[in-house]
């Protein structure tokens, strides 16, 4: 898994150097539609979803379906389904404030987007030569939007995750 970590990252900062150049298309763009990103990056929620999958059909409600004569249709797409897709929802959002992180770190390394892109890496890069001066608040409030930002996703990744533990989606053990 932290292997798997490192090689996707190294793979977008690769690609990020590799593509030298002003332009907007040039890295960032490469950043968001690397295939070997696409490609790599579902593995970890198919493992997701197959372990919770492995673990719901052994649970109650579903032997419950059986008994009462439910087909194995109904019970994937009324039972199993909508309890495994909460693993889902909430590693997409874990996802979107690792993705807002990377590209800040990039864009503050002065890999993202150049000056003519207003991304908060860039504006952290440019506020940080005036904290000395005493501006500190043209790196203070950046760095506490790109904070408050992957915190609110954070935090309703964590609230798909309670509720998935309280039954979000489960129509059979209400």
């Amino acid at each position: 898994m932290l292997y798997s970590c490192f090689r996707r990252h190294y793979a977008l900062l690769s690609n990020a150097v590799s593509y030298p150049g002003g332009h907007r298309h040039n890295r960032t763009q490469h950043l968001g539609d690397n295939g070997y990103y696409r490609t790599t990056s579902w593995m970890d929620v198919a493992r997701l979803v197959r372990a919770e999958i492995l673990t719901l059909k052994e649970r109650d409600f579903v032997a419950a379906a059986r008994v009462v004569g439910a087909s194995d249709f109904r019970i994937i797409f009324r039972h199993i389904l909508p309890n495994a897709l909460s693993p889902v929802f909430v590693s997409a959002t874990l996802g979107v404030a690792g993705a807002i992180l990377l590209e800040s770190g990039l864009s503050f390394l002065g890999l993202g987007v150049q000056a003519a892109g207003r991304e908060l890496g860039n504006i952290l890069t440019s506020g940080k030569d005036y904290i000395t001066v005493g501006a500190w608040w043209l790196s203070f409030f950046p760095g506490m939007a790109i904070l408050f930002t992957v915190l609110s996703y954070n935090l309703v990744g964590e609230g798909f995750e309670t509720l998935s533990i309280r039954g979000f989606g489960a129509r059979g053990n209400k």
